[in-house]
């Protein structure tokens, strides 16, 4: 062995270094951990947007909450529409417009009506919503304007109230429909008579010009519609390309099977990165919000039973 004399004559051995299988086995070893550790730190990062996503949700019912108590305990309406065929000509109110002042960004009365809110506060997305803004043919269409509008992500929607017509109209605690109230114009007959026209000078407005002032003076869910406010859904989340701020489509949803696309649809989305498989945040009448599978909310996905409708007990 060859060997270093020290000053004090004494023989030193010679400082050997790592062999190339040592190195090897540190280096196999470094990889086992890292491949132990990087799941569980997305794992973490899930459950921080998840926990993001529930607090957002619960920043826009406490905005729903205030609103109706300064709306004589009328619930927002989920969505009006004046539709027309040329879509930045279309005016639409939908519930995010309308609590917009509460979450921090108050809107005219003409910007609550245009097609999309240009002012949409981060609240109204959720961090684990990765879809596109929009699908590609308006993505096509909004790159052709000159001036197109700011639009922004909107994560969330309302259980849908389908119809303005018998026998599920009047609004009332025994309907089988969601806390959502829409009106869709032009419509069939049934559901412009269900219109109050004290709103406005008339009901259908060519699609252009919105009703002025406020739809304040229509039928609308009151708190004390709900029998069960904390077994009904008033917001959950939606994942969909077309859900955008102030927006009209996609501002309500059917029921529980609507939340994610079918397989193969151009809007389909990994369900794996919703929470995990098929999770969503719920937020209820009453304030509280849960985190849940789709399941446990309905009897029946396709159906708007249970935590999806007004009707106690169905």
């Amino acid at each position: 062995m060859n060997a270093i004399v020290s000053r004090s004559g004494t023989p030193r051995a010679r400082a050997r270094g790592f062999t190339l299988i040592e190195l090897l086995v540190v280096i196999a070893i470094i990889a086992i951990l890292a491949a132990m550790l990087l799941p569980a730190l997305a794992q973490a990062k899930k459950r921080g947007q998840m926990a993001k996503c529930m607090s957002n949700n619960k920043q826009v019912g406490t905005a729903m909450i205030m609103y109706m108590s300064d709306a004589d305990d009328k619930m927002a309406y989920a969505n009006i529409t004046f539709g027309n065929a040329n879509p930045l000509l279309t005016a639409s109110m939908t519930w995010d417009d309308l609590i917009a002042s509460y979450l921090g960004t108050p809107l005219t009365l003409a910007e609550q009506w245009f097609v999309v809110n240009q002012k949409a506060t981060a609240a109204l997305a959720c961090p684990s919503d990765r879809n596109p803004l929009f699908r590609p043919t308006t993505q096509a269409f909004l790159a052709t304007l000159a001036s197109p509008p700011k639009y922004s992500r909107r994560s969330y929607t309302m259980p849908m109230y389908q119809d303005t017509a018998a026998p599920t109209w009047p609004p009332g605690p025994d309907v089988q429909e969601g806390a959502g109230l829409n009106w869709s114009f032009p419509a069939n007959a049934a559901t412009t008579a269900t219109w109050n026209n004290a709103d406005s000078s008339s009901p259908s407005f060519n699609g252009v010009t919105p009703p002025n002032p406020a739809p304040s003076r229509q039928l609308a869910l009151r708190e004390n519609t709900f029998n069960d406010p904390t077994g009904t859904i008033m917001i959950t989340e939606y994942f969909h390309v077309d859900n955008i701020a102030g927006y009209p489509d996609r501002a309500v949803l059917r029921d529980a099977a609507g939340h994610y696309a079918s397989p193969g649809s151009v809007f389909n989305y990994i369900k794996n990165e919703h929470h995990g498989m098929d999770n969503y945040n719920y937020l209820f009448v009453d304030g509280h919000a849960q985190f849940l599978k789709t399941f446990e909310t309905t009897p029946a996905l396709n159906q708007r039973r249970g935590m999806w409708s007004i009707r106690k007990g169905d």
